[in-house]
């Protein structure tokens, strides 16, 4: 996958997100074709490229599908080759973010020209057959929970303002979606300091987030977020345990004074707080269920700070009604 040469939207601090490429391809570029179906790539005879053993299929066989597909996959899966600079720059690209390693993965394709063999059988044949397992990912994950899909929410106590960087999951499965959550949680902020930051609520809400679709009760959850009245940047790895999973699991059958009726629900949504310090409160709870708290956990700095070393230490702005408020009271440390 390859991001545009824009690395920030327009007017914002924050990276932009990765768009999905033009379909344009280098080799028939000069010719004004942008149609994928033109292009050099898809002219190669399918059946002959379906019967190659990997190491004898040219580049030219894998263009289209390798490069607009997998990779695109791939990306928005697992956002890999997302700071790749410019789409079909060739060597005229860079890479924004340091070159790929063991750390940081890159794009699928091995490069050079369309009779180039692709030799890198270690690298074709797992993704290949990957993104194939990929497609059918749905049908799979969605028969092992009792309800489509869970939730991941985030919250933090009045004032304490947090910027969520990435909250990246990792299924029971395996499987990794990142960026399951990103930017501001849940938060209150009464003028005329009337919030009150200091410890938890006595019953946790469910937090600004997001379904996660197509994904299997969650292994692992890492987070790495700033704390703006400090400003401190954060990151956890919370490891979910089989008991919270099986809390998630099981129906309870409840009165929901919403609607006046008994109900048989799950506790299908995870609940995160965030606080000063690097303090992590983890809740799970559902429609009309009382909120069940299963984790407290602190976090450790990064010392990259604010978007991996890459904001040069600067973080996102706190509003004027939780400086002034922070300025007047100050930040409650131990009440979290």
């Amino acid at each position: 996958m390859q991001r545009n040469s824009s690395a920030a939207s327009s007017g914002s601090s924050h990276p932009k997100r990765a768009e999905k490429p033009a379909n344009k391809d280098a080799a028939v570029a000069t010719k004004g074709t942008d149609g994928a179906s033109g292009t050099h790539s898809n002219q190669v005879e399918a059946s002959k490229v379906g019967l190659q053993a990997p190491s004898s299929i040219l580049n030219e066989g894998l263009g289209v599908s390798g490069e607009h597909i997998a990779e695109y996959i791939y990306a928005v899966e697992f956002g890999w080759g997302k700071d790749w600079d410019g789409h079909d720059k060739g060597v005229d690209g860079k890479w924004l973010e340091g070159v790929p390693r063991a750390s940081k993965l890159g794009k699928l394709s091995a490069g050079g020209g369309p009779k180039t063999r692709h030799t890198q059988m270690n690298n074709i044949t797992p993704f290949l057959l990957a993104t194939m397992l990929l497609a059918g990912s749905t049908c799979s994950n969605a028969g092992s929970l009792p309800y489509d899909a869970w939730r991941l929410g985030f919250s933090a106590p009045d004032y304490m303002e947090v910027w969520i960087e990435t909250a990246d999951v990792v299924d029971m499965k395996g499987q990794v979606y990142r960026r399951a959550m990103s930017e501001v949680s849940a938060i209150q902020t009464p003028e005329n300091n009337k919030g009150n930051p200091k410890g938890w609520p006595k019953k946790s809400g469910w937090g600004k987030g997001k379904y996660v679709t197509n994904a299997d009760l969650p292994k692992k959850i890492y987070v790495r977020w700033q704390s703006l009245v400090e400003p401190q940047t954060y990151q956890v790895g919370i490891d979910i345990a089989e008991s919270t999973r099986e809390i998630m699991r099981t129906s309870e059958k409840t009165y929901c004074a919403a609607t006046g009726k008994w109900t048989t629900g799950y506790r299908k949504a995870i609940a995160i707080g965030l606080a000063p310090g690097g303090i992590v409160k983890v809740w799970v709870l559902g429609p009309c269920l009382t909120p069940l708290e299963v984790m407290r956990v602190k976090a450790e700095v990064d010392p990259r700070g604010p978007y991996e070393g890459k904001s040069g230490g600067q973080y996102d702005a706190l509003s004027e009604i939780s400086r002034m408020h922070v300025k007047k009271f100050g930040v409650p440390y131990g009440s979290w």
